[in-house]
């Protein structure tokens, strides 16, 4: 329900406005994500899990390594990244459609750690990961799909934004890739036996785990 923009007007004066608007996302999303996954278990926990799932795997990486930042590739609707805004003491965010970042950029903006970078993902994550201190984690969702999403050169640019990482200093971070189930070696993905052996070639002490449709790989 939209408020009235008089209420709205009011509300901004106050400063009430975004913790209000954030206090009936959040409420929205505990809704949504009740619901997801109770469905999501009866059916006996199919690939893929519902969103809820996926971010709760983040913040439980996040936790267990220490990594107080976050980097992701493909903002989408921003949803993961407004949901996890207390667990990290900054967040980076890449998005390739403007229509998309200018979204993220409106409803964030009063969210001072969270950081949106407009440009292709492989290319961004050069320039910015050199900048980040201390222990990161890369959530790498960053490619093309049906609906209001840009098209790259490729359908997914991850081997550039995979072995762009695994090419640097070993250090502490964690790497997860989203949507495993796609990694076929079909459409410009790479199977999965391909990003695992590139893994074991350039960090031989690092785990590779694949569940959930999300790809695990640590430390990087």
């Amino acid at each position: 329900m939209r408020l009235p923009s008089s209420l709205v007007r009011l509300l901004r004066r106050l400063g009430w406005y975004h913790p209000l608007h954030d206090w009936r996302r959040d409420r929205r999303f505990r809704r949504r994500r009740a619901a997801e996954v109770a469905q999501w278990r009866r059916a006996g926990c199919p690939s893929p899990p519902p969103d809820a799932i996926k971010y709760d795997c983040i913040r439980h990486y996040a936790r267990t390594h220490g990594t107080p930042v976050l980097v992701e590739t493909g903002t989408w609707f921003g949803d993961a990244i407004f949901t996890l805004r207390g667990e990290f003491r900054a967040i980076h965010s890449i998005e390739l459609a403007p229509a998309l970042h200018a979204q993220a950029r409106e409803a964030l903006a009063h969210l001072p750690h969270i950081h949106l970078h407009l440009g292709d993902s492989a290319a961004e994550l050069t320039r910015l990961a050199p900048t980040l201190a201390g222990p990161t984690l890369y959530w790498l969702d960053g490619h093309w799909c049906d609906g209001p999403s840009a098209r790259g050169t490729k359908d997914t640019p991850i081997m550039e934004e995979l072995s762009f990482l695994l090419d640097r200093p070993v250090g502490q971070d964690v790497v997860l890739v989203d949507d495993a189930r796609f990694f076929t070696g079909e459409h410009g993905y790479p199977t999965v036996d391909a990003l695992r052996r590139l893994v074991a070639a350039k960090r031989p002490a690092a785990s590779f785990e694949l569940q959930d449709d999300i790809i695990r790989i640590v430390p990087v």
